[in-house]
């Protein structure tokens, strides 16, 4: 169209030179206005579509943290009952060993434990150590007490 232009301006002269310039800077600031419309259209709809992409990564950025916060107090909260269920059996333990420590002599204390692991293996081996422990007590106290008539028996001259 520029050649046309050029072409009109040295074959016709200059006023139809003009009109055909005035008619291309017409059709050139349609095409302007066009393509600032396109721009701006495109524009639009980028700014929109980040702004929507944002906001799904801060609904996925919140869930993440919610999530996170969740399995957080889940472990805690299993720590403890995994502590609780270590320590109160071992407490029992201890409790035990103390009675028997301060004097009490008390060989029927029996731990009353009920499982697979290391602690109820544990306790099952205490509770067989006292049942051989109360059982030889037993035996000693019973030779104690035939010694004890043998004694006076001889004493007395064996009549």
């Amino acid at each position: 169209y520029g050649k046309n232009v050029t072409g009109t301006y040295m074959e016709n002269g200059h006023d139809e030179g003009t009109q055909k310039m005035n008619e291309f800077d017409r059709l050139a600031d349609e095409v302007y206005k066009m393509v600032m419309a396109l721009q701006n259209d495109t524009q639009s709809k980028l700014d929109h579509d980040l702004i929507e992409m944002q906001k799904n990564m801060d609904a996925s950025f919140n869930s993440g943290i919610l999530v996170a916060v969740g399995i957080i107090i889940l472990a805690f909260t299993i720590a403890i009952f995994i502590s609780k269920g270590i320590s109160t059996p071992v407490n029992k333990l201890l409790h035990i060993f103390d009675e028997l420590e301060k004097g009490g002599g008390d060989l029927t204390k029996r731990i009353n434990i009920k499982s697979n692991d290391e602690i109820g293996k544990m306790a099952e081996s205490f509770n067989k150590f006292m049942d051989s422990l109360e059982q030889m007590v037993y035996k000693i106290k019973q030779n104690a007490e035939l010694v004890a008539l043998s004694s006076t028996y001889l004493s007395e001259g064996g009549e």
